[in-house]
């Protein structure tokens, strides 16, 4: 039998096809949302207050490509990285720079030993907050201690100027191993050894390049706000499996690593760490491929053992984009850290800090 609808006064035959295609439409959006959703779903958001903080999770497809990799391969007969444990100028125990129990943050700086004065630069700027305590129209709250880490001095001279600075601020840690950027990991595997040992009653550890000016209070207010979200977790500028690059200074063959896309981790510059994972950490870079980028191998390594990985927003910047890098001193702005300074910007932040107002 027929049916028929009224429309404007007139009976018309009902397009059975008509609703069919309708309904079929609906359905397969309301499908590929929901596929869009699920394929989200690996981004946790948690709650945000003054920062947007996301569990990163990999992709569905790289789990389930390359799983198998993310192994501790401890049936091999060698390990695979050993980690440098030879200091050649470390503090004094009862030096003022040493860990206490009260400290809250530990900053791990990568240096090079040529670079005395980028270090001078760290120092008397956002360095204040470790060795002052102080912040311009800001209080530190807690405490932080600040270290250096470098490889071994190249000529006699160089070593003479190094024993001399350490001697005068107690901050520098000196290892036997040679200080090249596709040695940065065994640099980074080093101080973290270090801190493990000397700086354990510390809450969090911050890995900083010297080249980054660090917001210490905004990082405190941070840490304050999420403080058990932070747990068992690396934190900063988390990348999304971000694409290998295969030429350049970030060039990485395949005998280094094998696949298209990293696993997810934070932005070298500057993150942060639980400091009660670094063991595990230590623990598992012995039997996990090296990979000369740091940042990417505390990434590899953070999915091995299953630590959470958070994305900050806001976070990381660097001075090339201009609008987040004039803003960096405004009192509204939240960034934790700038980078790709010159000692001369990072003086000029420090300077402008606490004026609200912008740096050009």
């Amino acid at each position: 039998m027929r049916k028929y609808s009224l429309v404007r006064g007139c009976y018309h035959p009902v397009n059975r096809g008509r609703w069919r295609y309708i309904r079929c439409l609906c359905l397969l959006v309301f499908v590929f949302f929901t596929m869009l959703f699920l394929l989200l779903a690996s981004c946790r958001l948690i709650p945000r207050d003054m920062y947007h903080v996301t569990d990163i999770e990999d992709a569905l497809f790289f789990d389930w490509m390359h799983g198998d990799y993310f192994r501790l391969r401890v049936e091999e007969e060698q390990q695979s990285v050993t980690v440098p444990s030879i200091i050649i100028i470390q503090p004094s125990p009862d030096a003022p720079t040493s860990c206490t129990n009260d400290t809250y943050i530990v900053a791990l700086v990568a240096s090079l030993p040529s670079e005395a004065s980028s270090r001078h630069t760290v120092r008397v700027t956002w360095g204040q907050a470790a060795i002052t305590r102080t912040w311009p129209a800001a209080v530190i709250t807690a405490e932080v201690r600040l270290f250096f880490f470098l490889g071994k001095p190249r000529t006699d001279a160089e070593l003479q100027w190094i024993q001399k600075e350490a001697e005068d601020f107690q901050d520098l840690v000196v290892m036997d191993f040679e200080d090249t950027y596709r040695n940065l990991t065994l640099k980074t595997l080093a101080g973290l050894n270090w801190i493990s040992q000397h700086c354990s009653q510390a809450s969090f550890v911050l890995k900083a390049d010297q080249d980054t000016f660090v917001h210490i209070p905004r990082l405190l207010t941070l840490l304050y706000t999420y403080q058990n979200v932070f747990r068992n977790a690396l934190l900063g500028q988390v990348m999304y499996n971000p694409p290998v690059v295969t030429s350049g200074k970030w060039a990485i063959t395949e005998d280094e690593y094998p696949f298209s896309t990293y696993a997810s981790f934070a932005s070298g510059p500057c993150y942060l760490l639980d400091n009660t994972v670094v063991p595990d950490l230590l623990v598992a870079s012995r039997y996990m491929p090296y990979i000369p980028f740091e940042d990417v191998f505390m990434g590899c390594l953070a999915k091995t053992i299953g630590l959470s990985r958070l994305r900050v927003e806001p976070f990381l910047i660097d001075q090339f984009h201009n609008k987040s890098f004039c803003s960096f001193t405004h009192d509204r702005d939240s960034h934790i850290a700038l980078t790709c300074l010159s000692s001369r910007q990072m003086v000029g932040v420090w300077e402008v800090l606490g004026q609200d107002r912008q740096l050009c």
